[in-house]
């Protein structure tokens, strides 16, 4: 029975029943998951934190001053509000290198899932339209690759 055919049914009984679709079902979970808020409002933050870092950091993360030279961080005794992280041996505020630092960990993120969709979409598509040898090759090749444990690979 095709959903429309069981709407006229149920209608034709008098009850009007309508089944929530599987993305219905998926956002109803999502939204009541406290690890998904939590973990997605976290994300969230920090991707805020990175693009707005020049209006959120009151210091050049790369301006040296040696006269705040090892500042420690605003909750200790002889703390600074103006370098609540403190500072480097270097006078470089904490908060500031921080803050800059999300975006290039963002980048680098997002540069290394581009690099690899590209050479994963690349290689499905090789293996899909040739298929034989070189689906056998492509598959091949993953496997070895998989088959490999990533700490080894770094290592060496």
């Amino acid at each position: 029975m095709t959903p429309t055919q069981q709407q006229q049914f149920n209608s034709g009984l008098g009850m009007d029943v309508v089944f929530p679709t599987p993305g219905q079902i998926m956002r109803r979970r999502m939204m009541t998951h406290k690890g998904f808020i939590i973990g997605g409002v976290m994300v969230l933050m920090v991707f805020m934190v990175a693009i707005f870092a020049p209006y959120l950091s009151s210091h050049d993360p790369y301006h040296q001053n040696l006269s705040n030279r090892m500042v420690p961080p605003v909750w200790s005794e002889a703390g600074s509000w103006d370098h609540p992280l403190g500072t480097d041996s270097m006078g470089r505020d904490y908060l500031s290198r921080l803050v800059y630092g999300s975006r290039v960990s963002i980048l680098i993120g997002f540069s290394c899932m581009s690099i690899a969709a590209v050479i994963g979409i690349s290689l499905g598509l090789t293996a899909g339209y040739f298929g034989g040898k070189a689906d056998y090759i492509v598959s091949f090749i993953i496997t070895v690759r998989l088959a490999l444990p990533a700490v080894l690979v770094a290592i060496a």
